[in-house]
């Protein structure tokens, strides 16, 4: 996490050098009071943060709240996307989790910058007041992805007043988290890689267990590859937003189409190499003409049991010239 620590007294001057002394942050402060590994503080303070607000994926303010409620106002943009904000008091006393406390970790960071300072930490997030772990921090524990974010804050306005709110889990997901259940449920929370429709208000957890196995004929066009693979998902009825990455043999890491399948899904594309393929080979039924031309009978199975870590396949197809293994991490 990259922080600024942003102080414009002598007394917060001396809280920020504190913090820089404990923790790895940028500190800017007014000249008056610069110390050695500071920054001077430009003016007007406004104008400055503007400037930095998106260098940062946390800020550290030493003043008043009302003054960084002014001067962020116009910076921000959504919980998913803001920085964590922390304000703390000149004379320490105090150190509050102002914006983006699941999501930005202000909370966390909050906490920390507490016992450093032998202050008290201000968590005002409803779900931790009531000593409930949010849907983000779920999230962000885990690294699931939240689709349906139009629905979180019904959702989690369901869990904090005690409602009853279903948890569908995937079943072979290593989570601390179990499913449950009510015929009378308000909302629900979903954490699987499977398609869900649901007239309730919910929010599905997307884990990135899914590797796509492709091998393909030369030259293959983009839009051609991507109908085929967005097709397989949908018959298969697995989620693109879990897919976690692409894997095909090295004779295929210059191919254009998968090269732009991986930017377009937002994936790595994984490399293995022929000897790679042959410790598996046997495991797959395999082509002579595939032989031939790569080195080994098959590509998208073995590759995708590779990636998969020798995961479970969830889906099969070949079409013109195309062939797709979906797997799940095991």
């Amino acid at each position: 996490m990259k922080i600024a620590v942003l102080s414009m007294t002598k007394n917060g001057s001396i809280i920020a050098k504190k913090l820089f002394n404990s923790i790895e942050c940028d500190v800017y402060v007014k000249e008056d009071f610069k110390f050695n590994g500071a920054k001077i503080l430009n003016f007007p303070l406004k104008r400055f943060v503007k400037k930095i607000f998106n260098m940062y994926d946390a800020f550290v303010f030493i003043m008043a709240t009302g003054i960084v409620v002014r001067v962020i106002a116009d910076c921000l943009k959504d919980k998913f996307e803001d920085p964590a904000v922390v304000v703390i008091d000149e004379k320490g006393t105090f150190v509050i989790s102002l914006l983006s406390g699941h999501v930005g970790g202000a909370n966390e960071l909050a906490k920390k910058l507490s016992k450093i300072l032998n202050a008290l930490p201000v968590i005002t997030t409803a779900s931790d007041v009531n000593g409930i772990e949010s849907i983000d921090m779920i999230a962000k524990r885990y690294g699931f992805e939240i689709e349906r974010r139009e629905d979180l804050s019904k959702v989690s306005a369901a869990i904090v007043n005690s409602e009853p709110v279903d948890f569908i889990v995937d079943p072979e997901l290593d989570i601390e988290i179990e499913s449950k259940s009510y015929n009378d449920s308000t909302a629900q929370v979903y954490i699987t890689n499977k398609v869900v429709f649901s007239k309730k208000p919910h929010v599905i957890l997307r884990p990135k267990n899914l590797v796509l196995g492709i091998g393909c004929k030369k030259n293959i066009e983009f839009k051609k590859l991507l109908q085929f693979v967005e097709n397989s998902l949908v018959f298969s009825n697995l989620s693109k937003n879990s897919v976690r990455a692409i894997a095909t043999v090295e004779l295929k890491k210059k191919e254009k189409a998968l090269l732009m399948l991986s930017e377009y899904l937002s994936v790595p594309l994984k490399i293995y190499s022929v000897e790679d393929i042959k410790k598996v080979e046997s495991l797959f039924e395999g082509s002579e003409f595939v032989k031939k031309v790569v080195g080994v009978g098959a590509v998208a199975k073995p590759v995708g049991y590779l990636e998969s870590n020798m995961g479970k396949e969830l889906f099969y197809s070949k079409k013109d010239g195309m062939v797709l293994s979906i797997y799940q991490d095991r």
